[in-house]
């Protein structure tokens, strides 16, 4: 599972076959984190009781005299640098994104030499996953991906951009709340991103990606967009998120790849309930600005807490089913109190809507 949890296409055909019924493809990165911190667990505890028994033995020399010997200790060599780096918090914090994603791709000196490591069947129990992987892999790097020519930058905020870009022919019928891998080559032509992408709200067959600056990678984007522009760009995807099938909606910015906390087609076709915790302020202003909420939905809750530092330049008019705190949310009350409002019927989106609609054709009346 932890290679074939990583079969992006793959995963993505499944998501959309009666096989979901049973396997949830949408959260299939949890399942590569588990299956990886037991194997690696299991990796280290493996060749710690090996060496023991050997040096018991007398037989140490069997770690380089011995296939064995050579292969374990090549994976047991690279399993902390493929595992640590992405689990601890501390090495998190001081090791740079792509210095840890360049570590993890060590697991294919991992896999080679395992599948060498001991005549039995883990040859087969490696060999086939890391196959399967790897077809993935290739069909998805020559099959999926796009170039877009002339995709717009421009800068929103203090911290972020956003990247506009007209759907590729082969995007039809392709399910809104996706994701997508994106390579800029006049930043790095070996760096591929993940990103959150949303229908673009003032275009038709358009997407936009909204990216704030926190790893290397983005802040050199950052950097050389500093004023809108065109630029190339290459999009492998897209990939269903874990968010397409569901009914109550959190987005939160700490990552660099913003998530869209309205997503525009779901909520035509669903109540679709947001709660979105920001401290970007240029994010919400951007998204507020540009997103015609009553246009898109007038039956869905949209509860937007502000964390952040300097007051809200707003738009003059909010949408009426849309609600700003200056506070951290507490999550199991909003989400309760959500359900509670729609199961009684009481406060809906869709009254206040016909409420306010009533208020405006009332006629002036001088008292």
């Amino acid at each position: 599972m932890m290679f074939i949890s990583k079969a992006h296409n793959l995963n993505n055909h499944l998501r959309r076959t009666f096989v979901r019924e049973w396997i949830d493809f949408g959260d299939m990165h949890t399942v590569h984190k588990i299956f990886g911190l037991v194997v690696g667990i299991e990796t280290m505890s493996h060749s710690f009781f090996h060496l023991l028994r050997w040096g018991l033995n007398n037989e140490l020399s069997l770690l380089w005299q011995s296939t064995a010997g050579v292969t374990g200790f090549i994976a047991a060599f690279v399993t902390p640098l493929i595992c640590w780096p992405m689990v601890f918090p501390f090495l998190k914090r001081r090791i740079s994104f792509e210095v840890r994603k360049g570590l993890h791709y060590l697991f294919i000196v991992w896999a080679v030499a395992l599948l060498f490591h001991a005549p039995t069947k883990i040859g087969w129990l490696i060999g086939i996953p890391a196959l399967v992987y790897a077809i993935d892999f290739v069909f998805g790097y020559f099959m999926t991906n796009n170039l877009i020519e002339t995709a717009y930058f421009e800068r929103y905020g203090e911290n972020g951009v956003a990247v506009h870009f007209k759907n590729p022919p082969s995007w039809e019928n392709r399910p809104p709340t996706s994701y997508v891998y994106i390579m800029c080559p006049w930043i790095s032509k070996y760096q591929w991103h993940a990103f959150t992408m949303f229908p673009e709200p003032l275009k038709e067959n358009h997407s936009m990606l909204c990216i704030g600056a926190s790893g290397d990678w983005t802040k050199e984007l950052l950097d050389k967009i500093q004023a809108p522009c065109l630029r190339q760009l290459y999009v492998h995807g897209p990939l269903m998120t874990e968010f397409s099938d569901k009914a109550i909606t959190t987005a939160n910015h700490r990552c660099w790849d913003y998530p869209d906390p309205f997503p525009h087609d779901a909520l035509c076709r669903k109540r679709i309930n947001i709660i979105w915790v920001c401290r970007d302020p240029g994010l919400i202003e951007y998204i507020l600005h540009k997103v015609d909420i009553s246009g898109i939905t007038q039956n869905s809750y949209a509860f937007i807490f502000y964390t952040g530092q300097r007051e809200l330049a707003l738009p003059k008019h909010l949408p009426v089913n849309i609600f700003i705190f200056n506070t951290r949310p507490n999550i199991e009350n909003t989400i309760t109190g959500i359900i509670t409002a729609i199961h009684s019927g009481e406060g809906l989106p869709e009254e206040m809507y016909e409420k306010r609609k009533k208020i405006a054709k009332t006629p002036f009346r001088r008292e």
